[in-house]
């Protein structure tokens, strides 16, 4: 029944975007009010049949479907569950990329304002590789043991080590 409720969804929707863009044609070309009227108790229609079948079938209205619908895309798309085509995930860094990196982005020491510790030091990725977090200067920041592990807690927040990242750059 599921793919049932989903296939007449997505038939709904199919039929308001082509209604939809058919309507705005009209109002764009100034065909006579008669059409528009016509597209608009078609779309009312459609939606009224909709709604029926769905609530019917499992007492849901078609128009909280449909923004379901895209939230659901939405929270799928945002979450990196769903990749760009031709997304590649960045390779681990080597020992001496690192070292050359922590030296070219920090001097050899801490990035963390009140940290100036020169040994031990790690990258930490902001957005981490596998969320999709690439190997660049804007997602890499340099810290030492106790500050990377507060950060892989969180209690260094992204935000703030946004601001340190905007403060090497500068």
């Amino acid at each position: 029944m599921g793919k049932q409720k989903d296939k007449i969804a997505y038939l709904m929707i199919l039929l308001f975007v082509i209604f939809a863009i058919f309507y705005i044609y009209m109002i764009i070309t100034l065909i006579p009010l008669i059409y528009l009227i016509i597209t608009t108790v078609v779309v009312i229609i459609i939606l009224t049949v909709g709604s029926y079948v769905l609530y019917k079938n499992k007492n849901q209205i078609l128009p909280f479907v449909i923004v379901r619908f895209f939230w659901n895309f939405i929270k799928i798309v945002s979450s990196g569950k769903i990749s760009v085509k031709g997304e590649k995930v960045s390779p681990p860094l080597t020992e001496y990329e690192k070292k050359g990196i922590i030296y070219e982005l920090a001097k050899g020491k801490c990035e963390h304002l009140d940290c100036n510790i020169q040994e031990d030091l790690n990258l930490y990725h902001i957005i981490p590789r596998s969320e999709g977090g690439r190997n660049t200067y804007n997602n890499l920041i340099v810290l030492c043991p106790n500050h990377y592990a507060m950060a892989d807690r969180g209690v260094l927040s992204k935000g703030l080590l946004r601001y340190f990242i905007n403060i090497r750059d500068k």
